[in-house]
């Protein structure tokens, strides 16, 4: 018999959407399937050998069809993860090469990124002084 309700745990107001997405697919994945990921991060955790074979083993059995949703969830939060990073990435270097911003100017347009911004500076900081592998020159500078 088919479950009519699905029961979420408590979840903090300010939980990130995407976070809901991948708890809410994962939640529509038949009991196996949850149990044999529940599995695999357990074993992922344990041993890395051990957690090689099972994994191979794990992906044998599941059926394509029935985890497609998670899987597409999983690739778009990825996907827009990496396309965020790279935004902000091209954004700092714009307002610090460009426009010749401080850190705390950056910091003060884009608040919620404060962490990634002081990360990015001190990355291109140290590449200044690097040569880039085009043409001999600082990737960040030229």
């Amino acid at each position: 018999m088919e479950k009519e309700y699905i029961q979420l745990p408590a979840l903090k107001r300010d939980l990130d959407p995407d976070v809901v997405k991948a708890l809410w697919a994962f939640i529509q994945l038949p009991e196996e399937y949850q149990a044999r990921y529940q599995e695999q991060y357990e074993l992922l955790n344990q041993r890395k050998e051990e957690a090689d074979r099972q994994l191979q083993e794990n992906i044998e059995k599941i059926d394509a069809d029935a985890i497609h949703l998670y899987e597409e969830t999983m690739r778009s939060m990825i996907r827009d993860i990496v396309q965020q990073s790279c935004n902000l990435a091209c954004w700092v270097r714009y307002h610090k090469y460009d426009l010749e911003e401080s850190l705390e100017e950056m910091i003060e347009q884009q608040p919620h990124a404060a962490k990634y911004i002081i990360a990015m500076n001190i990355l291109m900081d140290d590449a200044e002084g690097s040569e880039s592998p085009f043409e001999g020159n600082s990737f960040m500078t030229s």
